[in-house]
C-alpha cells in the first residue's frame, strides 16, 4: 500500500511537490485527488495541465509551472511517466558536448533543483508507474516542502481489509467473506477491486439491500465482460461515432432501464483499461505483460492494445480522471446523471475517432 515520506505539515498541507512511484495507479490517483482537495480549499479554482514523460522535455514542464495562470490563481502540473523523462534526458544530455565549458543539466538535475525552491502556487505531481532510482530528487522533494509516496499493490490479506472499508464509499458494506472470495477471483489490484465494488453495490442495492455476501460475489466476479449486458456499451464507445454511442446509452437507459450509475461502471472500467494499455506500451512492455495485470484476454486485448498504440498517455490519464469526476458527481448528486454520462460517452468517442482515424 501508501508509504508516505513528507515534511512540514503533512496531510493537512499541500505538498509543493508530489511524487508517487510504483504500479498502484489506484493509489496514484487518490493522492493527486487530495492534492487538489487542499488546493480547492485554499485558492478556490485550480487549473490542471498533463505532461507525458515519454515525449515531454523538462524545460516544458518548468515552463508550465512558473506561467501565471490565466484562469484560475493556482495550478496542478502533472507529468504521466516521469521516470521516463528523467531516464531518457539524462541519456540525451550525456550524448552531447558542453557548452562554453558548462556541462548540460540532466533532467533529474533540473527537476531537483526546482523541488528545492518551487513555485508557491504551483503544485508539480510526478507520476513514475515503471522503476524508479530513488536519490537527491527524492530528498529535495521532502526537504524542499513535498511529498513522496511509494504505491505499492497490496498483499491479499490487506486487499480483502481495504475492500471492507472501501465498500463504504459506495454506500455497501461487504462481509469478509465476501471481500475473501472477491480479492481471490480479482487479484490485488485496487482500481480493478474498486470497480467490482461499485458494480456489486449496486447488484446489493437492486436486491434490496446494502450488504455484498459471498453469494453476490460468487454470482457476479467471474463473468466474461463481454457477456455481461452493460459493458457491451464498451465496444460502441469504442467506435469513435458519438451518434451511435449517445443511441445506444439512450436504449439501455429507456430500453433496458439501465441507471446511469451502472453504465458509469463500465466506463470508468473501459477508461482504467485504456489509460493502463496507453502507459505500459508507452513504457515498452510487453502486451502481455499488459494484458495481464488488465486481465485483458483474446479479441479485447487485440482491441485494447490498438487503441493504446495510438493514444497518448496523457489523454488517457484526462479520460480517466474524466470518469472518475462524473462518477464522483452523480453518487454526491451534483448534476443530472444521465446528461453526465452522455457528455462522457462524447468524450470516449472523440479519443477513440482519433484511434479510428490514426489507423487509416
Amino acid at each position: 500500500m501508501a508509504k508516505r515520506t513528507e515534511a512540514g505539515g503533512g496531510e493537512k498541507d499541500v505538498p509543493t511537490v508530489l511524487l508517487t512511484t510504483g504500479p498502484e495507479r489506484f493509489l496514484a490517483l487518490a493522492e493527486t485527488e487530495r492534492v487538489r482537495e487542499r488546493m480547492v480549499a485554499q485558492h478556490g479554482e485550480v487549473a490542471t495541465f498533463v505532461f507525458d514523460g515519454a515525449s515531454c522535455s523538462a524545460a516544458e514542464v518548468l515552463d508550465e509551472l512558473r506561467s501565471l495562470g490565466l484562469m484560475a490563481p493556482a495550478k496542478i502540473v502533472i507529468v504521466e511517466n516521469a521516470e521516463q523523462l528523467l531516464k531518457e534526458k539524462e541519456e540525451e544530455a550525456s550524448a552531447q558536448p558542453a557548452a562554453r565549458g558548462v556541462a548540460r543539466k540532466t533532467a533529474r538535475e533540473v527537476m531537483t533543483e526546482y523541488a528545492a525552491q518551487p513555485e508557491p502556487a504551483s503544485v508539480l505531481v510526478l507520476r513514475a508507474g515503471g522503476k524508479w532510482n530513488k536519490g537527491k530528487l527524492d530528498a529535495a522533494i521532502v526537504d524542499g516542502g513535498g511529498a513522496v509516496v511509494d504505491c505499492q499493490p497490496p498483499g491479499p490479506a490487506e486487499a480483502e481489509r481495504w475492500c471492507v472499508a472501501r465498500a463504504k464509499s459506495h454506500g455497501a458494506s461487504i462481509d469478509p467473506a465476501g471481500a475473501k472470495l472477491l480479492v481471490e477471483n480479482i487479484g490485488c489490484e485496487l482500481g480493478r477491486l474498486d470497480s467490482e465494488l461499485e458494480k456489486l453495490s449496486i447488484a446489493a442495492a437492486g436486491g434490496g439491500g446494502e450488504r455484498i455476501t459471498a453469494a453476490i460475489v460468487s454470482a457476479m466476479v467471474g463473468f466474461s465482460r463481454e457477456e455481461e449486458s452493460i459493458f457491451v456499451l464498451q465496444r460502441f464507445l469504442l467506435q469513435g461515432d458519438a451518434e451511435v454511442a449517445l443511441r445506444q446509452v439512450r436504449q439501455m437507459i429507456e430500453v433496458s432501464r439501465e441507471t446511469p450509475a451502472a453504465l458509469m461502471v463500465a466506463m470508468l472500467d473501459l477508461a482504467r483499461k485504456l489509460d493502463g494499455a496507453a502507459r505500459g506500451l508507452a513504457a515498452r512492455e510487453s502486451e502481455g505483460v499488459i494484458g495481464a495485470r488488465l486481465k485483458l484476454w483474446g479479441s479485447s486485448q487485440s482491441a485494447m492494445m490498438a487503441a493504446g498504440r495510438r493514444v497518448r498517455p496523457a489523454d488517457t490519464a484526462a479520460l480517466l480522471g474524466a470518469a472518475v469526476e462524473g462518477d464522483a458527481r452523480i453518487k454526491s448528486g451534483r448534476g443530472e446523471p444521465e446528461h453526465i454520462v452522455e457528455a462522457l460517452a462524447i468524450r470516449f468517442t472523440d479519443l477513440a475517432g482519433r484511434v479510428t482515424a490514426g489507423a487509416r
